[in-house]
Formats: structure tokens, C-alpha cells, sequence
């Protein structure tokens, strides 16, 4: 560790040293008129706000005059400067990392410490819509990649003492800002104790994204199924809080990470609770049936067309048939094929401007299936098959990654075994999923009779006045202050 010294040179040559090729850091020396003091002002021009620096700093302190024999560090401190935030520091390291962050730093000829000053002024976006997560009604709010503002737009929201925000610095190169929040007297202090010593546990270089500490964190680092949750909206994270889940706010990223997440949140959305109860259950019901559908359909084709063709009515039969006449390739082929092409039509339609992407991906899917099935490349059952497939698993967009490897799996099993494959493949994914946990909670919570709770929102909506009780993971169980559990 470096401390400052009393020279003032050494101190300033200290900062060129490890800015020297950074043409932005302003060192500035003046001498205070009265006392004849040296001191010299440090920041990064674009990183601070001007005026604060000019006016609160630099020009103040070329007129201050040290009333008594007190440290002048320290009465600069208290009667000098004009900042919301000022404080001492010795140790040069987090001098050089408070100036990375848009800070003020102030050498006192003489003296072994040095101001550290917030002077925070750098562009920030504007607060706008997540665009993967835009609703029709509620909230149009977002957080942003700045820090300070997503913890106030929670607290906007949640406006209680309760509610505790830890900071934190992870990142041995970055020194990324790392915030901590949940509401003391809701959440269990074990799960708290759990985030935080995962949090401590971690030794990296970099954390540039919150995807970073989720894959540090979680638990099943490597399955396809998210056990820590991820959203962009600041209501949905209140929520979150409210039900006794911890959130973690990552600098530089708008993405917010919750804690613990089960299975059932992949099916729930935050407009769920802006709408009627009715038309937000029958949505939750469709997103269920779309899974269903999105990871069954391509294998329960395969199974019965080449396994099970005495299971298909036989007007149904004849049109497959007479629809594969011509058709050089398997079913099982033509179903992979067609998969494939259209995750690849997705994948340039996200990568492209959205003015085209979506052109590419309506008008690509319709003139390559139609080539296609006119040039007797595909039939048309799997481009009907594969379209409905790859339609209700945009519903559920969170679980992409997930769907895709599932309906491999199955569709794999299905090409060998027939149905029996498939309901092998159902079996052998429910009871992992049932092995799950996040934090200590099941994965497959309120979903499944075994695991089955106290909860009326699970897995359909209920009116807002019946959900009287928290989940099971929540340290208070009651809701509007009655007594607790």
C-alpha cells in the first residue's frame, strides 16, 4: 500500500506517473493569496462537472484563510471547499481509482493525507424503456448504466428505511461498484449472508457486466436454466424486494440481478399485475402451454411420422405423405434443417438495425420455407411445424437459450426411441429440474403438488387483495402488516 507523503511534488508526480499517457487528467497547482499554502487540484476533464471544480474548488481555495492552528487539510475540509461529498484519504491507490470515477482529488503541500471530492459530471443516458422488456401498461421506466441513479429509482419506489443498499468493489483491474439490496425486515438474514459470502468468494480481474457475477454466483453454474434472475425494470425489482429476494445493482450495466429465482418466474411478467386478473392468468396460461409446445412439437412430428404412423388419422397421414413426395431428405433431417435456419434468421435479425431485422425475419422465414417447399427441399408440415415451434418460444424470450437445448435433447431421444423417447425426455427434464435449488429455495417452488405452498399467485394470477401471504423463502410471511408467521 502507498500512502501520501508531505511532498507535494512527490504527490503530483505520483498522478502523472500513472496517467502519463492519458492526455485528460488536469493537474492543476495553485497557492492560497493568504497563507501562501501549495496545493494542487487533480481530475479527469470530461469525468467531472466544470463548475463545481472551478468555482467550489479551485477558486475557493486560492481565497481561504485558516482561521486557527488546526490541520489546514482538515479545515479545508470543513470551511474551504463546497461538495457534497468530501472526505480525507491516505492511501494513493484509491486516490488514483476515486479520479478513474469522476472524482476530485486535492494534495496539501505538507501534508500526509489528501481531499477526495465528489465531482461527478459525466453524460448519463436518458431513463427510458427497457426495450427486451416494454409493456403496455404500468411503469415506462429503465435503469440506466449509472449506479446512483437505478439506487434512486428504487428507492423512489420503495421509500423505507428498511430498504439497505451495501456498496461494494469487485474487480481487481476494474474496482467495479457492486450495490447490495434488500429489505431488512422481510428478507432472511441466511440468504443474505449466502449472496454476500458468494460475493466475497470471488477473485477476477474484471467485472463488466452483471452476466459476469451471475455465472460466478449462481447455483448449477452449468445448466441451461437460470437460477439468478435478471431484469431491466426498476418496478419489477421492487417486487422482487418486497417478496424477500435480494437484488444486485452492477455499474455499468442496466441489467439487475435478483436472487433467489425458480422456475416459475420465467412465466410471470411484470404487467401480469397491471391488468386484469383474468386476462393476466389466461397470458400466464398461454406462456405454460407455449414451452410445452416449443420443446414437444418438432420431437412428438419425428416420433409419430417415423415410429407411430398407425397413431395418425389416415387423411392426415396421406397428406404427409403426399407432401414428402419428392423430398430427398429424413424427417428428422428436415426438422433439424429447419430449425436451424430459422434460429439463424433470429440471430441476424438481433444483430442487424431493428428497422430491418423485422423484415429479415417475417419476409426471410416466408421466401426461404416457400423456396423451399416449391423446390421440394422441405415439406411443408415441418415449415408449419417448425414455425409454430419457434412462435411460442418467443413468448418466453428469458429462456431462449434453454428451449433450444431441451428441444435438441428431446428431439434426439424422440429420433431413437419413438414416443417413448419423448416422454423419457419430459421425465428425465421434470425430475431435474425438481433436483434444482437457487439459494437454498427449490427450483420448481409452488409449481409441482410435491412442492406445492401457500401461494395464490402461482401459477395462475390471483387478485391482488387474496395475495395476503409472502413466499416461503420470505423471513415475514404476512403482507400489510399483520403479525407474522
Amino acid at each position: 500500500m502507498t500512502y501520501v507523503s508531505k511532498s507535494l511534488d512527490i504527490n503530483t508526480a505520483a498522478i502523472k506517473a500513472a496517467f502519463s499517457y492519458e492526455k485528460t487528467v488536469i493537474v492543476r497547482e495553485t497557492v492560497c493569496k493568504k497563507s501562501g499554502v501549495r496545493t494542487a487540484v487533480c481530475f479527469i476533464d470530461g469525468m467531472v462537472n466544470g463548475k463545481i471544480v472551478n468555482e467550489s474548488i479551485i477558486e475557493r481555495i486560492i481565497d481561504f484563510d485558516a482561521k486557527s492552528s488546526e490541520s489546514f487539510i482538515n479545515e479545508l475540509a470543513s470551511f474551504g471547499v463546497c461538495a457534497s461529498d468530501t472526505k480525507t484519504e491516505r492511501d494513493i491507490e484509491k486516490l488514483k481509482n476515486g479520479l478513474c470515477e469522476g472524482n476530485t482529488v486535492v494534495f496539501v503541500d505538507g501534508e500526509e493525507k489528501a481531499l477526495l471530492i465528489d465531482t461527478k459530471g459525466y453524460l448519463l443516458k436518458a431513463i427510458t424503456e427497457p426495450a427486451g422488456e416494454s409493456i403496455s401498461k404500468g411503469p415506462h421506466e429503465g435503469f440506466t448504466e449509472e449506479i446512483l441513479v437505478n439506487m434512486s429509482l428504487l428507492r423512489r419506489r420503495i421509500a423505507n428505511p428498511d430498504l439497505k443498499m451495501e456498496m461494494m468493489e469487485i474487480g481487481e483491474k476494474t474496482h467495479t461498484k457492486v450495490c447490495l439490496c434488500y429489505i431488512d425486515k422481510i428478507v432472511k438474514k441466511r440468504t443474505v449472508r449466502e449472496v454476500k459470502k458468494r460475493l466475497a468468494l470471488l477473485d477476477c480481474d474484471e467485472i463488466l457486466d452483471s452476466n459476469y457475477i451471475a455465472e460466478y454466483i449462481r447455483d448449477n453454474p452449468y445448466s441451461p436454466f437460470k437460477t439468478v434472475g435478471s431484469t431491466e425494470r426498476p418496478d419489477s425489482v421492487a417486487a422482487k424486494l418486497l417478496e424477500g429476494r435480494v437484488a444486485i445493482m452492477v455499474n455499468g450495466t442496466p441489467a439487475v440481478l435478483t436472487v433467489p429465482y425458480i422456475f416459475a418466474e420465467y412465466f410471470q411478467s411484470s404487467e401480469d399485475y397491471y391488468v386484469s386478473f383474468y386476462y393476466a392468468t389466461v397470458g400466464r396460461i398461454l406462456r405454460f402451454i407455449s414451452f410445452f409446445i416449443s420443446i414437444s412439437l418438432p420431437s412428438l412430428y419425428v416420433a409419430f411420422t417415423n415410429y407411430h404412423q398407425d397413431e395418425i388419422p389416415i387423411k392426415l397421414f396421406i397428406a404427409i405423405a403426399a407432401s414428402r413426395d419428392g423430398v430427398p431428405i429424413s424427417n428428422l433431417l428436415e426438422v433439424i434443417v429447419m430449425l436451424i435456419g430459422f434460429e439463424l434468421l433470429r440471430e441476424a435479425g438481433d444483430r442487424i438495425p431493428a428497422s430491418f431485422g423485422v423484415s429479415l425475419s417475417v419476409v426471410g422465414t416466408l421466401v426461404i420455407g416457400q423456396v423451399a417447399v416449391t423446390a421440394k427441399l422441405i415439406s411443408a408440415p415441418v415449415v408449419f411445424i417448425v414455425a409454430i415451434t419457434a412462435t411460442t418460444g418467443l413468448l418466453i424470450p428469458k429462456m431462449k437459450g434453454a428451449i433450444i437445448f431441451v428441444r435438441l435433447v428431446i428431439l434426439a431421444l424422440s429420433s431413437v426411441l419413438g414416443i417413448y423417447g419423448y416422454l423419457l425426455g419430459i421425465t428425465l427434464l421434470t425430475v431435474y429440474l425438481c433436483s434444482m435449488r437457487s439459494f437454498g429455495v427449490e427450483y420448481m417452488d409452488y409449481l409441482l403438488p410435491v412442492f406445492r405452498k401457500s401461494s395464490p399467485d402461482v401459477p395462475l394470477r390471483s387478485i391482488i387483495p387474496a395475495m395476503k401471504r409472502r413466499p416461503d423463502f420470505a423471513q415475514s410471511r404476512r403482507r400489510r402488516g399483520e403479525k407474522n408467521d
